[in-house]
């Protein structure tokens, strides 16, 4: 529920999100928001870049990850994940890597590096945190790119949890050293100033939230 503090939600609201945004969130869902708001104008910006919120003039941002400005005001949604996942195709090519060691020599789907093909993945598991250097021939900076590609069965590729459970479901994905995971630090809505939010973009904070707390549970 959206609270009431009194204060009639209206003017723009400029709101960032990550590419794969509205897999979790339909545009549906901004359509009752604005229905239920009419006087509320959002301008939704989706990129998977870090964004200074008063030097771009935005309001409110959605990030997946640690937050590294400490001036902000950030309310974290949940705990959130990444899973190791790769196609059946590329597997029965490849085979099933049996250690964190094998990711070495398999194609691996990841964002581009500076170190060129080659990049360190970093994981969580049983027996603590592990490192391995992968590379692969596509890389790519987008979420759904990067999906697409591994449903292509061009490697293997770690993914937010919450865009990929249906491909899980259906059996275009299937996971990978299922043991193994990487913690991205949580789920964030943040904003610059508790003081100076506008009603309407707290009360677009307080839908979003309220709308993707349970999508992004596993």
């Amino acid at each position: 529920m959206v609270s009431d503090s009194g204060q009639e939600p209206k003017g723009t609201v400029r709101m960032t999100a990550p590419t794969n945004f509205l897999v979790d969130f339909d545009i549906e869902d901004l359509a009752q928001y604005l229905q239920r708001f009419p006087k509320v104008y959002l301008e939704l910006r989706l990129n998977d870049t870090r964004f200074e919120l008063i030097a771009k003039s935005i309001d409110l941002v959605f990030r997946i990850g640690p937050l590294q400005d400490s001036s902000l005001v950030a309310r974290r949604q949940r705990d959130t994940y990444r899973y190791l996942v790769a196609s059946p195709l590329c597997l029965s090519s490849a085979g099933v890597p049996q250690t964190v060691e094998e990711l070495a020599e398999h194609e691996c789907i990841g964002p581009p590096s500076s170190g060129g093909a080659q990049t360190h993945w970093y994981l969580d598991g049983p027996g603590g945190p592990r490192t391995v250097r992968v590379g692969g021939r596509f890389n790519s900076s987008t979420v759904g790119s990067r999906i697409c590609a591994a449903r292509m069965g061009l490697g293997a590729s770690f993914l937010p949890f919450g865009v990929i459970v249906e491909d899980l479901a259906a059996g275009r994905l299937v996971r990978v050293l299922p043991e193994y995971r990487q913690d991205l630090d949580g789920a964030w809505i943040v904003y610059p100033s508790r003081r100076n939010i506008s009603a309407a973009a707290r009360t677009l904070a307080e839908f979003v939230a309220a709308k993707l707390t349970p999508r992004l549970s596993e």
